[in-house]
């Protein structure tokens, strides 16, 4: 049948040139799985002959752990109708079947300790009850802010938002950013005390400037939570100016709320680790943190690991250059995709 596909000739390459890497683009409902699965069914039939089996180092990653148990079976079933022998059989339960994610945690279980981790971390899917535990223990005010910048930010950022933000933006680029901590602007107000307005605009401007003048009383004479004030009367010209006036703050209230809250997110990265409890993407990063380790990258890469990747378009960058990683040589340094070297073996 696939000999008369207009492609055969491609397909069984893939399938039976199993020394060399390839990368398969195609749609939906042409056959991919099926092809996956004769060329691990190729590889097992090869490896016969080998004195160093692949099936046992082979790591098949795909989106659910539904459709990797799927693949697994049918691979399974496929070597049963080739008659192998019980051995080989056993082989392929050596090899791993699974999602992205479980495979980190693999490594993390295997080589974590290389880097202090505990060597059975709790997984997570939610993490509320454990966000509520770090709230409750974590030095949000001190964090980060020096004095006066600390006082003037917690005046007009409600605490409720600052320990919002880091699971808002629960991302570990976010996370392993610097932010710099700029000196708060001096608010020039003078062109909106004077503003002269038109006949038509002259009352809700000049309840603007009061509001604007109780404003600066209370910034200088209290201590109490005070929001930047909102004006949305007295005229474009009126309003812009008012949003231009403001905007200095505004910007630096944004850029320290970052940066806090870069640092509550990295604070709260220990905290999960210090309970040996991770989410999702902590596997993630760590599997990466373990491949940038020359210890533990050596350690991994001597195993030889050789990957099927399914469903690639669903892999982030980071996810897949633990993928490409683990398969480079054990002489391999650096990062390939960043810094070239030696490629994954073929």
């Amino acid at each position: 049948m696939l000999e008369n596909l207009p492609d055969s000739a491609e397909r069984k390459r893939f399938t039976t040139e199993v020394d060399r890497n390839f990368s398969v683009l195609a749609p939906a409902g042409v056959g991919k799985t099926m092809a996956i699965v004769d060329r691990i069914t190729e590889i097992a039939l090869a490896d016969a002959g080998r004195t160093e089996p692949v099936l046992p180092r082979m790591v098949v990653v795909t989106y659910t752990r539904k459709a990797a148990a799927e693949m697994q079976m049918r691979a399974y079933n496929r070597l049963v109708g080739h008659s192998v022998s019980a051995e080989l059989l056993g082989r392929l339960n050596q090899a791993f079947f699974g999602t992205i994610h479980s495979f980190c945690l693999y490594l993390l279980k295997s080589y974590g300790h290389l880097l202090g981790l505990p060597g059975a971390p709790e997984v997570v899917e939610d993490d509320e009850a454990l966000w509520v535990q770090f709230s409750r223990e974590a030095d949000f005010v001190a964090v980060g802010l020096p004095e006066p910048a600390r006082e003037r930010f917690l005046r007009h950022m409600p605490l409720g938002r600052i320990l919002n933000m880091p699971r808002a933006l629960r991302l570990s680029s976010f996370r392993e950013q610097d932010f710099k901590i700029s000196k708060c602007p001096q608010l020039n107000t003078a062109k909106l005390l004077e503003f002269q307005p038109s006949k038509r605009n002259v009352d809700n401007v000049t309840k603007g400037q009061t509001q604007l003048r109780e404003w600066l009383d209370q910034l200088e004479q209290e201590r109490d939570f005070l929001p930047i004030p909102v004006c949305e009367l007295g005229g474009k010209e009126f309003i812009q100016l008012w949003i231009d006036t403001f905007r200095p703050l505004r910007d630096w209230l944004g850029d320290n709320l970052l940066g806090l809250s870069a640092q509550l997110e990295r604070q709260y990265f220990d905290f999960r680790i210090s309970k040996g409890v991770l989410t999702h993407d902590d596997l993630v990063v760590l599997a990466a943190a373990l491949l940038k380790d020359t210890r533990a990258a050596n350690r991994i890469r001597e195993r030889g690991f050789r990957v099927v990747l399914d469903e690639a378009q669903d892999t982030d960058p980071r996810q897949f250059q633990i993928l490409t990683e683990i398969a480079r040589p054990p002489t391999a340094s650096g990062v390939w995709m960043a810094d070239g070297g030696e490629p994954p073996s073929p």
